[in-house]
């Protein structure tokens, strides 16, 4: 890799495309010793302000991927929806929980994998933040 190449894929790369970037790059448990010291020197050469905006590209994508704030908020709210909606499907009581329960079920399944993909997420930007901000002093 080149510095130039390093340099776009800080400061360009989608978010996404930048932390798969990070993990293939700096965080591969594949990784050989060379090749993590060629791409840490590559880095150490970088410019102070592409180091400085690439440390608030990490701090933004560590906030983005923190879904715990926004499940706490979102969780009881879709759920007390749900419970709702079964209790007025007069008649069918029982068609009306059992609905409800597979919706619930639903909903935590996929609350459990997002909040697992973004914690993956923020975890790889909180680790490359802290390797940038050892680099920056």
């Amino acid at each position: 890799m080149k510095e130039k190449d390093l340099k776009n894929k800080l400061l360009l790369a989608t978010n996404d495309e930048l932390i798969e970037f990070i993990k293939e790059e700096f965080k591969s448990e594949n990784l050989s010793l060379e090749h993590y010291k060629s791409n840490l020197g590559l880095l150490k050469k970088m410019d102070e302000d592409t180091i400085n905006t690439s440390i608030s590209r990490m701090v933004e994508m560590e906030s983005r991927y923190d879904n715990t704030k926004t499940y706490s908020l979102a969780i009881p709210l879709i759920l007390a929806i749900i419970a709702g909606y079964s209790l007025t499907l007069e008649g069918l009581e029982i068609w009306g929980s059992i609905l409800s329960l597979v919706l619930n079920v639903v909903v935590l399944i996929k609350v459990v994998i997002n909040i697992g993909e973004g914690n993956g997420k923020k975890a790889t930007a909180s680790y490359f933040k802290e390797l940038l901000g050892s680099i920056k002093n």
